[in-house]
């Protein structure tokens, strides 16, 4: 799968970045590698562009957009961001992922997520962590170049402007995460759910701890002052996470489970605003649950002990019923929105059709074999959602192929709405920011030099007044915050339409591939057809077709 990770730089240096892609460094030291004769060691193999700069030349470029607008001159600014797309290793063996081929697919994620930026773009071939998987390191001048149009996940009205730096929002970082998900998904790689919280989240610093055994500590229960021999060295953080797990594993309440963290484990439980956080014996300042994963804040931890509860009550048997998926859904659409999904499901292999079975023997059974386990997985699926015949199947992909096609056209609604407001905020941002300049020129006495002076600022102010009027008339502009409102309540919107599309689509694809499978089954020789003519079968009688035919 490829992940995606985000490193501010504030070093002064330019010429570090050109230096790192093209020669070879220490992983855990970060040192350059130098041969016997103190020369650096170039990588064995690397791709590298530049996006609105050279590559070679990318420090001197970055330094000369930066005094232009006097930027980044003090210590502490964020003077670079590098960003590091990592793809997962089968992706170079099942899936024929080169070199070049992720070399191209990161500049066209980086020219859609980092438009106006001036962007050093490398790939490698040589995995951190001896892992050998194709990895593209990204590295950006913190000032934009050029103009760009106002994206998606801008927020401000300067977010598109030459000049001004990158803000790194929570909604500009999600929507690098999903285009790198629509990306990989286009072209078949491997890819997970970048926009789910992790369950445990572990950081390079405490990767990198667990592999060369620092930060150890001893494994012990506190209760009986225990002195056993030292376990397995692991981080504090995990030492943390194997402890929640146990206690609220044996807590029947949320105070027990603080109780049990105290008394056997010396571990304080604090509670802020909902959040809950944790104190190490060996630490003085309290770690969180989120920094260790979504399964070790209150919510999960809260589910899990729940859990264990309501598996040792009486109404067991009467939740189970709650929560039993009906086997004769009355309608189509409750059919549809009770779907049981299989992600393993797979499509039955026609041996008519298939060059290697005819020539193979032995190929052709293990293709046999595993036909078998799909219909198995086929009619497990449509028992488990009450399918009685072909059609019923078939129109239940019908209504799932409508549905993602209204979620579709909703989501190209929103877009085109979303621009719209995006450019209302635009010219209402520029004609409050020019509007004093404006009103001043209407008030000075000598308006010829003032007009020469402040040209930019008004003729920006009469741009958007001109928009503005044409739009919604003199003196009815809607407010500056109510638009932003909007325009949130928007991209909140185009977030759940993503998820529901995606699901939709899941659910889409496993129809099909039931309904492809039932008919091969049913009719190996024919196509699939919506022709009142092909016999539809009861689909609760598969098991049986093979003794008739």
């Amino acid at each position: 799968m490829a992940v995606i990770k985000h490193i501010s730089v504030k070093g002064s240096n330019g010429g570090d970045a050109l230096n790192y892609v093209l020669y070879k460094h220490n992983e855990t030291t970060g040192e350059l590698i130098v041969d016997s004769r103190g020369n650096p060691v170039m990588r064995d193999e690397y791709y590298l562009d530049g996006i609105n700069c050279e590559p070679y030349s990318f420090a001197a470029e970055c330094k000369e957009v930066n005094d232009l607008y006097g930027k980044n001159q003090l210590p502490g600014d964020i003077k670079a961001h590098h960003f590091i797309i990592s793809y997962d290793p089968k992706d170079g063996i099942e899936h024929g992922l080169t070199g070049s081929k992720a070399q191209q697919l990161s500049m066209e994620w980086a020219k859609r997520c980092l438009p106006g930026f001036q962007i050093l773009v490398c790939t490698h071939m040589d995995g951190s962590n001896e892992s050998g998987n194709i990895h593209t390191h990204i590295m950006m001048n913190s000032v934009r170049k050029h103009d760009t149009q106002l994206d998606d996940f801008g927020e401000r009205a300067i977010d598109h402007l030459a000049g001004y730096k990158l803000n790194l929002t929570k909604n500009h970082l999600q929507f690098m995460k999903q285009e790198l998900m629509d990306l990989c998904g286009r072209e078949g790689l491997y890819q997970i759910d970048l926009l789910s919280p992790a369950k445990d989240r572990i950081t390079d610093k405490e990767y990198r701890a667990q592999k060369n055994g620092q930060d150890h500590l001893d494994k012990q229960h506190v209760k009986d002052n225990d002195k056993s021999e030292r376990t397995v060295f692991q981080t504090q953080k995990q030492y943390l996470r194997d402890t929640i797990l146990d206690a609220a594993e044996r807590a029947t309440s949320f105070d027990a489970f603080c109780e049990i963290m105290k008394q056997e484990y010396n571990i304080t439980v604090k509670e802020s605003r909902g959040r809950i956080s944790y104190l190490h014996p060996n630490r003085e300042k309290y770690i969180t649950g989120r920094s260790l994963g979504s399964a070790y804040e209150k919510g999960a931890v809260l589910r899990k002990i729940s859990m264990k509860n309501m598996s040792h009550t009486v109404h067991q048997k009467q939740f189970a019923r709650e929560l039993k998926i009906p086997q004769t859904p009355k309608t189509i659409e409750e059919c549809h929105s009770a779907f049981v999904m299989r992600s393993n499901l797979q499509l039955v292999v026609r041996l008519q059709e298939c060059a290697k079975a005819k020539e193979n023997a032995s190929y052709a059974n293990k293709v046999q074999l595993s036909n078998v386990k799909t219909i198995a997985e086929t009619i497990l699926f449509v028992q488990q959602n009450g399918f009685n015949t072909e059609e019923e199947l078939i129109d239940a992909l019908t209504v799932a192929t409508r549905k993602c096609n209204r979620i579709e056209q909703e989501i190209l609604e929103k877009k085109a709405e979303l621009n719209r407001v995006n450019e209302d905020i635009h010219f209402l941002g520029q004609y409050f920011a020019n509007k004093i300049a404006f009103e001043k020129f209407i008030q000075s006495k000598n308006k010829t030099t003032y007009s020469i002076r402040y040209k930019k600022e008004l003729e920006a102010y009469r741009g958007a007044t001109s928009f503005l009027n044409q739009k919604y008339g003199k003196e009815r502009y809607p407010k500056l915050k109510e638009t932003q409102e909007k325009k949130h309540t928007i991209q909140k919107r185009l977030y759940d339409l993503r998820t529901q599309g995606k699901t939709a689509q899941e659910e889409k694809r496993a129809l099909k591939i039931v309904a492809l499978n039932v008919h091969t089954y049913l009719s190996p020789t024919q196509e699939l057809s919506r022709d009142s003519s092909i016999k539809r079968y009861p689909i609760q009688d598969l098991q049986y077709k093979d003794r008739e035919r």
